[in-house]
């Protein structure tokens, strides 16, 4: 009888072995051509300090497929840990979710009955494989016959959603008309696109935006001399170093940090507002209150705008 019950549990052993959720010891930040990245499965850059996986918020059970900071030691305040999401505005309504590169180079979500959501726009010529790196950016690129990594043919920098990370562009890209801008959640609980816009002016050359629903809310001035005339300070407690460039195929802002910054951020807000790192609101575009703080953060906001009514609009 006890040699039954043994042969029963390794029976049963061995059947989980080969069906269930294999939660591998080693983490590892590619998936190559032909693999699958299911539902709960993820990546981790090679410094450990991103993670891209499916996620949800709220009660809806919605699934999405997102990089978010790699951090498990402390709580992450709702919403505010994830920087870049694939989906957002296609969510997954189950656990069937899974990411891989098919046999055509396509970088792809799936879903049973669901069209699967394809991510890049030019497919590899040979092999390729996608690579989540320690900078954040997740890039699909060539694989030569040698084994080395070739041409990038896509990259989550170029396709932001509410947050900006250290290296990515908030402009304009004159010869294909792509822009790089931020769009803010339409809830905490919820990716979706929301109503406020942070990107580079149009109709000036060195100016930053919040949009709201399509009109000015704030602008950051004239960039000049390594400033905006309506940014007196970028940050409270670090010190980002932005920088401007134009030529004639692209004009854009960016910024670093230096590496003891491992958690820098600029994410735009569903009530407008810019965060810095996790709780810190940053001392710019602060336009969603009704009384002037005095501090200079509300310059360049909309008068007409400035109500305390804006505040949750989505």
């Amino acid at each position: 009888m006890a040699s039954i019950g043994r042969n029963l549990l390794l029976l049963s052993f061995s059947w989980c072995f080969l069906t269930c959720p294999s939660y591998s010891v080693t983490e590892t930040d590619t998936i190559l051509q032909g693999q699958e990245m299911r539902d709960w499965q993820h990546l981790v850059s090679a410094n450990g300090v991103f993670r891209l996986e499916f996620f949800s918020h709220g009660t809806s059970g919605k699934r999405y497929l997102g990089i978010l900071f790699n951090i498990y030691h402390w709580p992450v305040p709702l919403g505010k840990g994830e920087v870049w999401v694939a989906n957002r505005n296609n969510p997954i309504l189950d656990t069937s979710g899974s990411l891989m590169i098919d046999s055509d180079g396509n970088l792809r979500i799936s879903s049973s009955g669901s069209s699967p959501i394809i991510l890049n726009s030019v497919q590899a010529s040979s092999n390729a494989s996608a690579t989540l790196l320690n900078n954040g950016n997740f890039i699909l690129r060539e694989l030569d016959s040698n084994g080395s990594t070739g041409n990038i043919l896509w990259q989550s920098f170029d396709y932001p959603t509410d947050t900006l990370l250290p290296g990515m562009k908030l402009g304009i890209n004159f010869k294909t008309g792509h822009t790089w801008s931020l769009t803010s959640w339409r809830s905490d609980d919820s990716p979706a696109s929301g109503s406020f816009t942070l990107g580079l002016d149009r109709n000036s050359t060195s100016q930053l935006v919040i949009l709201w629903q399509g009109d000015i809310y704030w602008t950051s001035g004239p960039w000049h001399n390594g400033s905006f005339e309506y940014v007196s300070s970028f940050s409270h407690d670090s010190n980002p170093e932005f920088r401007y460039f134009s030529d004639e195929n692209e004009k854009y802002f960016t910024y670093s940090v230096d590496r003891s910054h491992t958690y820098s951020m600029y994410k735009i807000l569903p009530d407008g507002e810019i965060m810095e790192e996790w709780n810190n609101i940053a001392p710019f575009g602060v336009c969603s209150v009704a009384v002037d703080p005095g501090d200079g953060s509300n310059a360049g906001c909309a008068k007409e705008k400035v109500s305390s009514s804006l505040i949750g609009i989505t």
